[in-house]
């Protein structure tokens, strides 16, 4: 069957037809139709070739059925001015629309018996102009790397077994609902993927999904800054810091040594101010360092003067707690006191004390002032 460079001025209906050689290729490379293409619920037995074809309106697949198990149905490098649809198709073999300029593209699946399988779907550097709409379909893997998409892309009821390709895709709008994508990390590859929008349905803690689908995505730290950059855009800071919190999170796991000094930093940044996205904790361990303080000082014989002619001046443990703790603020308490010499419990408290005022100070200073990110 060879349509191989075939000039239609107007429709090419083929409704029905039935292409029953298993080996012999329905061959439409180049082909290019005026009008709509029309292959609704026709049959190829065999190999099945559009590479090139230039449909000026609609291409129309629904109901077709592709038996050939082996071979690709390729459509890679087509041109279609108008939608190209696939929906309640049959695939038994990959389905390749690689490198193709469509307007839209509708894959579907039947709603009444399961979702429609297909093993293999390559949408490599394709550039769709308006929209792309998968739907009720279980797909062995997916491998679109560096996808274009100008409009809403949407994906509901969406299966994926295997593997996930989505490196340097590009989005206006991407919404996932009922989305399920491979459980081991490295098949799924986000590395590049840029969109203005994304959403995982409407459901009030639905945003988290899209957050678990980064952590379950080949590591890179470019997913979690488009995330996170995206969330923020949106009004959503909160959700903005939770995906970058996750992000340092998942460093220290992958990334870091552990026990090494770079692993350590991770640990307290987070255990302190959550990586600068919660600066107001550090104030709360100075709180508790400074009440444990007062409490190791309580009384008066706790502590001793420097000099005996200040041991008639009076004291108070919170103001003695806060001048061993502040760097750089001098309140004149530790000038006239100081922890009992026979105390070695008091005297090794207060250093550590101390050190921790120099190194929380500072670190609530930084995540204030943004430092630390």
């Amino acid at each position: 069957m060879n349509f191989v460079g075939a000039e239609i001025t107007s429709n090419f209906e083929a409704d029905g037809a039935e292409f029953k050689h298993a080996k012999s290729e329905a061959n439409f490379s180049s082909m290019k139709v005026g009008g709509v293409a029309i292959f609704r619920k026709a049959v190829f037995a065999g190999p099945v070739n559009f590479v090139g074809a230039e449909i000026t309106s609609n291409f129309q697949a629904d109901g077709a059925e592709f038996k050939n198990a082996k071979e690709v149905a390729n459509f890679n490098s087509m041109k279609v001015g108008g939608a190209a649809f696939f929906r309640n198709s049959v695939f038994k073999g990959p389905l390749s629309i690689a490198d193709a300029e469509l307007l839209d593209l509708v894959i579907e699946g039947p709603q009444q018996s399961g979702p429609t399988l297909l093993k293999h779907l390559d949408l490599s550097r394709t550039v769709i102009q308006r929209e792309l709409r998968i739907q009720n379909v279980r797909l062995g893997e997916v491998v679109a790397p560096s996808l274009q998409v100008a409009g809403p892309a949407t994906l509901t009821r969406v299966t994926i077994e295997q593997v996930t390709n989505l490196e340097y895709a590009r989005f206006l709008t991407l919404t996932l609902r009922e989305v399920s994508w491979p459980s081991e990390s490295d098949s799924v590859r986000l590395e590049g993927m840029t969109y203005e929008h994304i959403s995982a349905g409407e459901g009030k803690d639905s945003w988290k999904k899209l957050l678990d689908w980064i952590d379950h995505s080949a590591y890179s730290t470019q997913p979690y800054s488009q995330l996170e950059a995206s969330f923020r855009a949106d009004g959503y800071p909160e959700r903005a810091d939770a995906v970058y919190v996750a992000l340092k999170q998942r460093e220290r796991r992958e990334v870091l040594a552990f026990s090494s000094p770079g692993w350590w930093k991770n640990v307290l940044l987070e255990k302190l101010v959550r990586y600068g996205r919660s600066a107001h904790w550090a104030l709360y361990w100075s709180a508790l360092v400074v009440f444990i303080g007062v409490l190791v000082f309580a009384r008066r014989k706790d502590v001793e003067p420097r000099k005996a002619e200040d041991a008639s001046r009076p004291y108070n443990p919170l103001w003695y707690s806060l001048d061993l703790y502040l760097p750089f603020v001098p309140l004149q308490a530790t000038e006239v006191w100081m922890p009992r010499q026979d105390s070695r419990f008091r005297r090794h408290y207060a250093r550590l004390h101390t050190i921790l005022g120099w190194m929380l100070i500072p670190i609530g200073l930084a995540a204030i002032t943004g430092i630390i990110k």
